[in-house]
């Protein structure tokens, strides 16, 4: 515990960062996200956060990609309801990742992350998971900042259009599905609560960002119009923000 906590406080300064990596400290800081006898959350959870902080950085986020960190974040997918003070960090993780411009589309393309950035988003919602069993949302909700969090990591990748392929692409949740999950009050009605925040940085905000920069690329409208986007489009026009509608006007002339 106090190992993890040392390497936070040297991650976290900007100046010590590289030390970290150069040091051999990387398979420390891996080896400490699996909690056993000898690990608890606290410990975990400092790992993780050094491992953000390093991500964050343009100089060591190559390195810490090449010990295979991403892959070992897609391990917890399956078990994020068992890990509630990890969750959020594993959101900022990601997010600190897509704010690199050369690699969006390796973390686009890295198996089953995007999977995990999309149970990220939902997981404060209640849904169906993909054999119809029903999942309880942890009471966060849909505008959550982890949510947030999640919807900001995707809209960094889709500024790359060679991530578009891999956003859209048939998985156990798909993208489109996710949103839908995300803005409909009730989803066979398709009505929202018109009361939620749609202001800057809201969910649904980031939701119509998303959605206009999938639109301006021409390959993708055939799986955005199989998808129900543009019913998404519409019910996302009757929100009261002009930023919100002017994406979604912009989204539907696209198409």
């Amino acid at each position: 515990k106090q190992g993890a906590g040392a390497l936070l406080a040297f991650a976290f300064d900007p100046s010590t960062r590289e030390d970290v990596v150069h040091e051999g400290c990387l398979g420390a800081l891996v080896a400490l996200l699996d909690k056993d006898d000898k690990v608890d959350e606290e410990t975990q959870a400092n790992s993780l956060m050094a491992l953000c902080n390093l991500i964050a950085d343009a100089a060591t986020c190559p390195q810490v990609l090449e010990a295979g960190v991403l892959l070992k974040l897609v391990g917890y997918t399956s078990q994020l309801t068992e890990l509630p003070s990890l969750v959020d960090y594993l959101a900022v993780a990601v997010l600190n990742v897509s704010t690199h411009k050369d690699v969006r589309t390796y973390v686009a393309r890295t198996p089953g992350c995007l999977d995990l950035i999309i149970e990220l988003a939902l997981l404060g919602v209640s849904r169906k998971d993909p054999e119809g069993l029903v999942l309880e949302g942890d009471g966060s909700g849909a505008d959550s900042e982890r949510t947030k969090s999640a919807l900001k990591t995707l809209l960094n990748l889709s500024l790359d259009s060679e991530t578009h392929e891999a956003l859209l692409e048939r998985r156990r949740r798909s993208l489109l599905d996710a949103l839908a999950l995300l803005v409909y009050e009730d989803r066979k009605a398709r009505t929202f609560d018109s009361s939620r925040p749609c202001g800057k940085d809201s969910t649904l905000h980031l939701i119509s960002l998303l959605l206009h920069i999938l639109t301006t690329n021409k390959t993708n409208h055939d799986q955005l119009m199989g998808g129900d986007a543009s019913k998404l489009l519409v019910c996302l026009a009757k929100t009261s923000n002009d930023e919100t509608r002017t994406a979604v006007d912009g989204s539907l002339y696209n198409m």
